[in-house]
This record gives C-alpha cells, sequence and structure tokens, in this order.
C-alpha cells in the first residue's frame, strides 16, 4: 500500500509539474501574443501617423498650389492693369516741334575764308538732328554775314527757300 501511495503520490506530482509547465507554456503564449498585439498596435499608430502626415502634406502641396495661381494671376492682372494704364495715359506720338532757336545754337559760326567747310559743317548738324531741310534756308540766313548774307539776299525769294547744296 506504501507502493500504491508513492505511485499515487508521484502520479500527483507529476501532474502538478504537467499544470506548472502548461501554465507558463500558456503565460508564454499569452505574453507572445501581448507583445504581437502591442507591436501591431504600434504599428497601426505608425500608420496612421503617416497618413495623417501624407494628408497634411498633399493640404500644404495643395495651398502652396493654390497660392502660387493667385500670386500668378495677380502678377498677369497687375501686368493688364499698367498695359491699360499706359495705354489712356500715354498721349499720343506728336511729332517733335521744330525750334528755330535751339538748332541755331548748333549751326556753326560762317567764315568767309572757308565756306564750302561751312556748308559742309551745316549739312551735317542739320542731317544728325534730324533738322526739316525745309528750315535749313531760314537757319542759314541767320547766321550768314558779309559776302555770304550778300549773296543770298542776291537770290530770289522762291531760290533762297529752296537752297541745296
Amino acid at each position: 500500500m506504501k507502493a500504491d501511495k508513492d505511485i499515487e503520490d508521484e502520479i500527483r506530482r507529476i501532474a502538478a509539474e504537467e499544470n506548472l509547465i502548461r501554465l507558463k507554456v500558456m503565460a508564454k503564449r499569452e505574453e507572445r501574443e501581448a507583445r504581437r498585439e502591442e507591436r501591431e498596435m504600434e504599428m497601426e499608430a505608425r500608420r496612421e501617423e503617416e497618413e495623417r502626415e501624407e494628408r497634411q502634406n498633399a493640404k500644404e502641396k495643395e495651398m502652396e498650389e493654390a497660392r502660387y495661381t493667385r500670386e500668378l494671376e495677380l502678377l498677369h492682372i497687375r501686368a493688364q492693369l499698367k498695359a491699360q494704364t499706359k495705354t489712356e495715359t500715354t498721349p499720343a506720338r506728336h511729332k517733335p516741334v521744330f525750334n528755330v532757336f535751339e538748332a541755331q545754337r548748333l549751326i556753326p559760326r560762317f567764315t568767309e575764308e572757308s565756306p564750302d567747310k561751312f556748308f559742309d559743317h551745316f549739312e551735317t548738324v542739320g542731317a544728325t538732328m534730324k533738322q526739316p531741310e525745309d528750315k535749313w534756308s531760314m537757319l542759314l540766313q541767320s547766321v550768314l554775314f558779309g559776302k555770304g548774307r550778300s549773296a543770298y539776299l542776291s537770290l530770289s525769294q522762291t531760290r533762297r527757300w529752296s537752297i541745296k547744296k
């Protein structure tokens, strides 16, 4: 009987050890499952954070594009206004008025010793300054003196107004 009792005690001890081992295995499984769930939750949190950042970046990009588009539209409107203002405020271009006094200041002095040089210089200044040729005879009579003036006055009036070299 003692042997039966020892066997029963041994069976109980082994059963208790089996239960303890099962409990340890179950605890380890639960621990692994908890760690796996925790990792999954962390990964889900990271995915959600990444998605939130992507949405935020997309929103910022959209806002930047909208601001850029508005700036372009504003520049276009400003250019149109500037062009419109310029055409409205710019007077029609008129032919410049010929100023005799200004032109006289540029005419070289007449010398009786070298009339050819004077006339060459006179024509060069007139052409360079874009003085109208029909005004040249008026300018010429204002600077001639001595024999040059006498020669000019001896011409008929029609001829004086049509002087060419």
